[in-house]
């Protein structure tokens, strides 16, 4: 599927630790309040992300 490549972002390793280090220092600023706000965001994302997916999966197994 395209868009699990990431061409544009170049070396994978290095941009996965940079973006590791900025979501640290983000949770750092924030308070537990927000925090929390953004865990069950994150959480939505995940479970709605997996339902697109499993649909996804429906879909092209009816078309074969």
């Amino acid at each position: 599927v395209d868009f699990y490549i990431f061409d544009e972002v170049g070396s994978l390793p290095r941009f996965k630790t940079e973006y590791r280090a900025r979501l640290d220092a983000l949770g750092l600023e924030l308070d537990e309040r927000e925090r929390q706000r953004i865990i069950r965001e994150v959480r939505l994302a995940y479970q709605l992300n997996t339902e697109v997916l499993a649909e996804l999966m429906h879909t092209v197994k009816a078309a074969a």
